[in-house]
């Protein structure tokens, strides 16, 4: 309803757990409550590569019923322990380890953003920490099922996995 009365359309209906986890720290007043949401509620996008180095694999959709694996971020090739930094403003939802990613942290944006970090050798940050945009928040790694240094970085948009090359402009930045 927030984001009904700021204007933002065709937003999927929340899910009856959506805000559990950010209420499960009880805010201490009305006033801090309120802050939390417009907070998440209204930081913006992602809108910007969250790391150096030169993209090795593009965002496939895919369609498993034709044959075609689908890869829900853009990897990203750089030197072991290169910084990762946040895409955007935001909350740590979570961070842990993960067959395919190994080592990764999500970060919770405004507007139903969610980014994903993937791979990484170290991470920075824990669950609930507040995040600036560029804040370091891992170290480049090949944890999980990578074949050497890289980030995997996804965008996704309320529930959604989206190519982050239509959120973010133009290419990572050069080592």
């Amino acid at each position: 309803q927030l984001l009904f009365m700021l204007g933002v359309e065709d937003v999927a209906p929340a899910a009856s757990d959506s805000l559990a986890a950010w209420l499960e720290d009880n805010p201490a007043s009305a006033a801090e409550g309120l802050q939390r949401a417009a907070a998440v509620s209204l930081s913006p996008k992602p809108d910007r590569w969250p790391a150096k180095g030169f993209v090795t694999r593009e965002f496939i959709s895919g369609n498993i019923i034709q044959g075609v694996k689908p890869h829900l971020g853009i990897d990203i090739a750089g030197p072991r322990d290169a910084p990762v930094m946040a895409a955007a403003p935001g909350v740590v939802e979570r961070t842990g380890t993960d067959d395919f990613l190994g080592n990764f942290v999500e970060i919770r944006h405004g507007l139903g953003y969610l980014t994903v970090y993937g791979h990484l050798n170290r991470i920075a940050v824990g669950k609930g920490d507040r995040i600036e945009a560029g804040q370091v928040v891992a170290y480049m790694g090949d944890s999980g099922q990578a074949t050497g240094p890289h980030l995997h970085f996804e965008i996704w948009q309320q529930g959604e996995a989206v190519d982050p090359r239509t959120i973010v402009a133009g290419d990572p930045p050069q080592n």
